[in-house]
């Protein structure tokens, strides 16, 4: 989050405005809601579709999980989604939800993320396992549960 925008008054609105910046960056709009009558295109926006990817990182000293999902964030991969009411909910570990021009670009960005890592830390990060696939409709198990972040907003 930009140093001149104000702190947002709760976790939701701050996951909202952090995706606004990324989807900006790229000069697109984007629909984190599987209802398409919510997310009507505004006039000359482009839509990009939305991507859930999990993927498995093999352990290393330092742990790089932590640096891997911020900067899976820079790259406009969350660890969150937005349900159809905009109640945000914490995906399970190792899983994020992105919007994308296309799956190609998807997964650019989560090997762009590990590679930012890499260089962070300074050694070899390994993506064992990782699937990329277009997500359009999701199901929520279970009862609503806030999201809980574990990044501080920064």
């Amino acid at each position: 989050m930009s140093a001149e925008s104000p702190p947002p008054t709760s976790l939701a609105a701050w996951a909202r405005q952090e995706q606004r910046r990324v989807f900006t960056l790229h000069g697109v709009e984007s629909c984190p809601r599987a209802s398409k009558s919510a997310c009507a295109p505004q006039s000359g926006a482009t839509m990009m579709p939305t991507f859930i990817a999990s993927y498995d990182l093999k352990e290393a000293r330092p742990d790089p999980h932590e640096h891997f999902l911020t900067n899976a964030i820079e790259y406009g991969w969350f660890p969150w989604i937005l349900d159809h009411d905009d109640t945000l909910f914490t995906l399970p570990n190792t899983t994020l939800e992105g919007s994308f021009v296309d799956q190609t670009q998807a997964v650019a960005a989560l090997n762009a993320a590990r590679i930012e890592t890499e260089k962070e830390l300074g050694i070899t990060v390994m993506m064992e396992k990782w699937i990329v696939s277009l997500g359009c409709v999701f199901v929520l198990r279970g009862s609503p549960r806030p999201c809980r972040s574990r990044h501080r907003l920064l």
